[in-house]
């Protein structure tokens, strides 16, 4: 069950000292000498923590497993510090994420407006005609996607359009495209939601 967590562990090198973190009401951070990460806090802490020690000073990678915590503030502080290493410019250009050039490019040209920098915008075409979900409701989703796909959003707490989280298995097969928040991976159902959404 954790193969997703080890592998994005196992892929942060030793060494790399935290240099600040905070788990905020609604985000956290971790950072580096080199880069810094962030995550979505999700805000359930009943379960003891499993790191007892400081978190400045300590190894990245040591926080990164905390992500496997059941302790979801800390598995929030894990996940940012995943991001802090797999986030950084130069590595997701290496994995392809990011376009040659576009680290350098000038203040004119970089991303100024919503419809440049977000996800749900810049894939408009992309979705335009099709069945879409999304995992999570985010303002302004449907003024963006509801004229121009079959969408479906799944949520926690269901607003009045919405469906509850747990019917992912059922919906997520009909799906032509599946928007997941990484909020999935701290609260442990970002595999559920992949196994569902296999195929789309």
């Amino acid at each position: 069950m954790w193969e997703l967590y080890d592998a994005l562990v196992e892929g942060i090198p030793s060494g790399i000292r935290v240099e600040d973190f905070a788990c905020g009401v609604s985000w956290s951070y971790v950072r580096t000498a080199e880069s810094m990460g962030i995550a979505a806090t999700v805000k359930l802490f009943d379960r003891p923590p499993m790191h007892r020690g400081p978190v400045v000073g300590a190894d990245l990678r040591d926080i990164a497993a905390l992500s496997k915590s059941w302790n979801l503030v800390e598995a929030s502080l894990g996940v940012a510090a995943i991001n802090c290493w797999y986030n950084a410019p130069a590595r997701m250009q290496a994995l392809g994420h990011l376009p040659p050039g576009c680290l350098s490019l000038p203040p004119s040209r970089r991303p100024k407006t919503r419809e440049d920098k977000e996800a749900f915008f810049s894939s408009a075409e992309h979705v335009r005609g099709r069945k879409v979900a999304v995992i999570g409701h985010f303002a302004h989703l449907e003024r963006t996607f509801s004229d121009i796909c079959d969408l479906t959003v799944l949520e926690r707490t269901p607003g009045k359009t919405d469906y509850i989280d747990s019917a992912c298995e059922y919906l997520l097969a009909e799906q032509d495209c599946v928007f997941i928040t990484g909020m999935t991976l701290a609260n442990k159902t970002l595999e559920r939601l992949l196994a569902a959404a296999a195929g789309t």
